[in-house]
């Protein structure tokens, strides 16, 4: 019959929820790659100002500096994704774990809920939390990549 739908659509309520969580993950997207070229273009304008970027008196001399900055603060952006991928991989419980058993030692008030080491894995893995990391590795590749465009002027000038 006309005007019945095999199909149930959602409830408006649902939708709008749906929506404000869209825009909430891309507001929360937007904000880390912000804070992430913020911190970058700082450390290029540090390592710039030390390389007299400012008082180069050739075109040569600012773009080996240009260079310099963009890429030692891109390999600082690639690196510290690099560093979360591994430590989402596990690589650092050991020394976590150590850590916890060294001061469970000597710090009298803290007390170990764990006593094994396997123990510890399974209690990490029961709540574990992966931290992302491609907007470091996005964000530091286009800063190490300016870096070598600025390395090809240098050598073609």
């Amino acid at each position: 019959p006309k005007g019945i739908s095999c199909i149930a659509t959602p409830p408006k309520r649902l939708n709008t929820e749906m929506k404000l969580q869209s825009n909430r993950s891309k507001r929360g997207l937007i904000i880390k790659y912000s804070v992430t070229t913020v911190v970058l273009a700082l450390i290029a304008i540090g390592v710039a100002a030390a390389r007299n970027l400012f008082s180069a008196k050739t075109q040569k001399e600012a773009y080996r500096a240009l260079c310099d900055a963009f890429t030692v603060a891109g390999i600082f952006g690639l690196f510290s994704g690099l560093l979360v991928a591994i430590s989402n991989e596990g690589f650092f419980t050991s020394i976590r774990y150590l850590g916890r058993c060294v001061i469970g030692a000597f710090v009298p008030a803290a007390k170990l809920t764990v006593k094994t080491y396997r123990e510890y894995r399974q209690k990490l893995k029961e709540r574990e939390e992966k931290t992302s990391y491609g907007f470091l590795l996005i964000v530091g590749g286009a800063f190490f990549l300016t870096g070598m465009i600025f390395l090809v002027l240098f050598y073609v000038v």
